[in-house]
């Protein structure tokens, strides 16, 4: 049950950094 939404914060981590991805591209960052 915390494992599922553990994976659900990282899902969403995912979506904001591909979002800041698109929108500053030009200020792209490793992140990992």
């Amino acid at each position: 049950m915390l494992n599922v939404g553990y994976n659900k914060d990282l899902q969403t981590l995912d979506i904001i950094a591909g979002l800041f991805i698109f929108f500053f591209p030009e200020e792209r960052v490793d992140v990992t």
